[in-house]
């Protein structure tokens, strides 16, 4: 009888076990773009890492990761690799999407703010990002 408790509780410690392993990383996904033009998605995941898509009316389509963080009251975006985007004309030269990148977030609206003050109006056409609800969590 022993023997069964032992048994019981063996394989009960390997199914809790078991299940409190996971690979997938937890994230908050945005997204945006301007209808019929473009669309961008942004994943922020918990290791402070981040996976980036973006494509335009163009045919400019454009990926990018690296590390996301926080300093005083913006957040920003670094890319980890120099990355080239497609588009009509081919492929562009490499250089790193996002350098120091600001961005805010808002309630559940993330967005991308210019290095110019001139571009406000684009940026918030283009880069308004709102949070995904039905992301994996």
């Amino acid at each position: 009888m022993k023997g069964q408790y032992k048994y019981i509780l063996t394989l009960f410690l390997i199914v809790i076990l078991c299940s409190a392993k996971t690979d997938e990383k937890i994230f908050d996904e945005y997204q945006g773009g301007r209808f019929g033009y473009s669309n961008v998605t942004l994943k922020l995941f918990s290791d402070s890492t981040y996976n980036y898509s973006e494509w335009g009316h163009t045919g400019r389509s454009i990926k990018d990761s690296g590390k996301w963080g926080k300093t005083n009251k913006h957040f920003y975006l670094n890319s980890e690799t120099k990355t080239s985007w497609t588009s009509r004309n081919g492929k562009s030269d490499k250089i790193y999407r996002f350098e120091m990148q600001k961005f805010t977030i808002l309630g559940d609206t993330l967005k991308l703010i210019p290095k110019k003050h001139k571009d406000n109006d684009y940026f918030d056409a283009y880069y308004k990002l709102y949070k995904v609800i039905n992301s994996k969590q």
